[in-house]
């Protein structure tokens, strides 16, 4: 006589076999994985490019599939910051982004399919086609609606031993209403005090860029107990914010007619010649 441990046990096994058996045979179930899609054109992971656009393709498990995508500036800490936000689901297979800064990035693409999204895909590259010492905007290329503000930051590239600035910056205030000055984030990450002229918190000041079209900006770098045996900046970042309210609808450039640099030896020098900035202002 079978023993009731063997029993049990062949009992489990054959409901176990019965259970697989239906469920391989049944005509109730649907495989329906997710969405698939993968990166098939653009810069490998980690890249360096020395030009300031890039284009990436990708493609789906099924023509059923959208995508949407977008590009993300990645700073010291690779903490992200978005600089194209996302496209709405459709069903391109490719991007093509112009006028690029120099900046580390990561690409991400989604898909999605009936309700399911997989994703992001990603792709991490940096762009280095500026070559320094100069100065360059950031961003290249801003846009912006009538009535809004923003800030486009004066962005110093490929800079050794600075210790000040002396630059002159023209701008079309037929289309843009220029509001200020603030320090940018590369003085602050090095630790370094900023001492700017004139005062720009003077609205006569203020008046007087606005009528002439151009700003006229003296800057030193201050070094303090935290850069001490450093008593200069070396490397890429954002010197100073401007801040601009759009006035009209088009398209208008902004440009250095001056940079003089200073190293810490005391020498001036004019360095490589800088990069001009594009705004496009569209109507609300």
């Amino acid at each position: 006589m079978m023993n009731g441990k063997l029993f049990n046990f062949l009992a489990y096994l054959f409901i176990l076999a019965s259970f697989l058996l239906q469920g391989c045979n049944s005509s109730h179930v649907v495989d329906n994985p997710p969405p698939f899609v993968e990166i098939t054109n653009g810069p490998e992971n980690g890249e360096i490019l020395n030009v300031n656009y890039v284009s990436f393709s990708w493609i789906g498990s099924d023509n059923s599939i959208e995508f949407k995508y977008r590009l993300l500036t990645l700073d010291e800490d690779n903490f992200p910051t978005v600089y194209y936000d996302w496209s709405q689901y459709s069903k391109t297979t490719d991007a093509t982004f112009d006028n690029l800064d120099e900046s580390k990035y990561r690409f991400e693409v989604m898909a999605r399919s009936q309700g399911q999204e997989e994703g992001p895909v990603t792709r991490v590259f940096t762009i280095d086609a500026f070559r320094g010492p100069t100065m360059s905007f950031f961003k290249t290329e801003t846009e912006m609606s009538v009535g809004d503000t923003t800030y486009i930051d004066t962005w110093l590239e490929d800079v050794d031993s600075l210790t000040a600035v002396h630059m002159v910056i023209a701008f079309d205030p037929d289309y843009l209403q220029f509001l200020g000055v603030e320090k940018g984030d590369f003085p602050e990450r090095e630790n370094f005090e900023l001492i700017t002229v004139p005062n720009f918190s003077d609205s006569s000041v203020i008046e007087e860029v606005n009528t002439l079209g151009k700003i006229e900006i003296n800057t030193a770098l201050l070094a303090t107990i935290y850069t001490l045996p450093r008593i200069s900046i070396t490397g890429s970042g954002s010197l100073l914010r401007l801040k601009f309210r759009a006035l009209t609808s088009g398209s208008t450039k902004l440009n250095y007619t001056l940079i003089e640099f200073q190293n810490e030896a005391g020498n001036t020098f004019t360095g490589n010649p800088p990069k001009e900035g594009l705004v496009i202002i569209s109507a609300k």
